[in-house]
C-alpha cells in the first residue's frame, strides 16, 4: 500500500476521531443523549458499501466502506439527496466537527462522517456518486 495512501486514511480516521466524528454509540460529544437513527443497508450488488443514519433534518451520518479492488475517491460534496416530494438536493461543505473528510481511500478501508444538506425537509434517499454526479450506490426509505 502506498504510504501517501496510508497517510491520507490514518489522518481521515484520527482527524474525525479528533473532531467528534466517531463517540459512543447514542451519546454526543457533548456527552448528552442523542435520538436513535435510522440505518439502512445499501444494494447488495455494488462494491461499496454505504451506511446512513439520519442526525436531523438537513444532517446524514454516513459510513462507506470501499469494498472494491481500487481506490475511491470520497468527498462530502459527491451525495445527493431526495426529500418526499422527490425534489433533489445537493450536498454542501459546512466546516463543521465531524463532516465527512475528502480523501482517496484503498480497497477494504472504511470512512465515516456528517453529509450536509441545505434542506429542512425528510430525505428519503441519499446517494453516493462519483465526481461527475454519476450514482455510485444509495440507501432508500431512511426514517
Amino acid at each position: 500500500m502506498n504510504k501517501g495512501v496510508v497517510g491520507v486514511v490514518l489522518g481521515t480516521v484520527l482527524g474525525l476521531s479528533a473532531c467528534g466524528g466517531t463517540t459512543e454509540p447514542g451519546i454526543s460529544p457533548d456527552n448528552t443523549a442523542k435520538p436513535r437513527a435510522a440505518v439502512q443497508e445499501t444494494q447488495a450488488e455494488s462494491p461499496i458499501k454505504l451506511v446512513a443514519r439520519k442526525v436531523r433534518p438537513g444532517v446524514i451520518k454516513v459510513v462507506l466502506t470501499n469494498g472494491s479492488d481500487k481506490k475511491l475517491d470520497v468527498n462530502p460534496l459527491y451525495f445527493k439527496a431526495l426529500d418526499g416530494a422527490s425534489e433533489e438536493h445537493q450536498s454542501t461543505i459546512t466546516g463543521n466537527p465531524g463532516e465527512l473528510k475528502t480523501s482517496m481511500i484503498a480497497a477494504g478501508v472504511k470512512v465515516s462522517g456528517q453529509v450536509y444538506f441545505e434542506t429542512k425537509k425528510a430525505l428519503v434517499k441519499v446517494s453516493f456518486t462519483n465526481a461527475m454526479g454519476e450514482e455510485i450506490v444509495s440507501i432508500t426509505t431512511l426514517k
